[in-house]
C-alpha cells in the first residue's frame, strides 16, 4: 500500500473533510551555535531574537528555545543587563528553554554524555554551576 492510499493519510490530509484534527504549532527555534557563520555572529542574531522576544508586548504562546539551555549563557554573556528579565521570562513560561544544556549529538559515543547534559541544564535551571 503506498502511503497516500493509507486510509488514515487519506482521513488526515483530505480538505473536503472536516473532523476532529488537532494542529499544535509550537513557536521555536532551531539554534546552531555555529554552522555558516562564526559563533560570535550567530550570538548575536541570537541577542536580537531574544531582545525582540523580551521587548514584545503582546501576549502570546511560550517560546521554545530550541530545546537547550546553553543559549540562555550565550545571551548572558552578551547583554548581562538584561539576564533579570529573561529569568522573569523563563519563570512565567513565555520563554521555554532546555531540558538539554545544549541539544544531544547523535554521534555521541555514550549514554553518560546525554545524561550529564541533562544534569548540567538541571544545575544551571537551578540557578547553580555545578557539574
Amino acid at each position: 500500500m503506498r502511503r497516500s492510499d493509507s486510509p488514515r493519510m487519506t482521513r488526515h490530509w483530505n480538505p473536503e473533510q472536516r473532523g476532529d484534527t488537532i494542529v499544535h504549532l509550537v513557536a521555536h527555534t532551531h539554534w546552531d551555535r555555529e554552522w555558516y557563520h562564526p559563533a560570535g555572529r550567530f550570538r548575536q542574531r541570537l541577542a536580537a531574537l531574544i531582545d525582540e522576544l523580551l521587548d514584545d508586548d503582546e501576549p502570546r504562546t511560550p517560546f521554545l528555545l530550541d530545546g537547550q539551555a546553553v543559549v540562555l549563557d550565550d545571551y548572558a554573556a552578551l547583554r548581562p543587563g538584561r539576564t533579570e528579565k529573561l529569568a522573569r521570562a523563563l519563570r512565567d513560561g513565555s520563554i521555554e528553554a532546555g531540558p538539554w544544556y545544549v541539544l544531544a549529538d547523535e554521534l555521541i559515543p555514550s549514554g553518560e554524555a546525554l545524561v550529564r547534559n541533562l544534569l548540567m541544564w538541571a544545575h544551571a535551571g537551578a540557578g547553580t554551576n555545578d557539574q
